[in-house]
């Protein structure tokens, strides 16, 4: 059987506290979600996106809050098994947004957290290559990124 590539990749603006926080959250969801015989490799870049910003400018006090920076934050996925499926890499989609679509606290200084989700599986060569090249860490033991 032919490892199952699969990657989730989430485009989030916010400030650099809450990108932190949903960083932590992320990782703790995919390391109780996802059994370990599922390799993974993390990848966060900075990146433009003048939809977010816009989003987040509209939906926040900006003189109250650090300025937001867009990152991506990816993780693709390995498995051997057959374990992983699109509807898991879904549900880690879905728990993982939790965080950020939760009702915010009445309060001020709460910052809202504009977001885009990816999907991508190895469907076909170009896909599978794709993600051959974007992860290949993932022939390895999971990886953690610092900041």
């Amino acid at each position: 059987m032919r490892a199952v590539l699969m990657e989730s990749r989430f485009r989030v603006c916010a400030s650099p506290e809450r990108f932190q926080r949903f960083f932590k959250h992320t990782a703790y969801v995919v390391g109780h979600l996802f059994p370990d015989h599922v390799q993974r490799s993390c990848i966060i870049e900075h990146c433009v996106s003048t939809l977010l910003a816009r989003q987040w400018t509209e939906r926040n006090d900006a003189s109250s809050l650090p300025a937001p920076v867009t990152w991506e934050l990816s993780y693709g996925f390995r498995d051997p098994t057959g374990w992983l499926t699109d509807a898991r890499l879904q549900r880690l989609s879905r728990d993982v947004l939790t965080d950020l679509d939760s009702p915010p606290e009445v309060s001020k200084d709460v910052e809202s957290v504009p977001w885009m989700v990816t999907l991508t599986t190895d469907t076909d060569q170009d896909s599978r290559a794709g993600l051959e090249k974007r992860y290949p860490a993932l022939h390895l033991a999971p990886l953690m990124p610092s900041f």
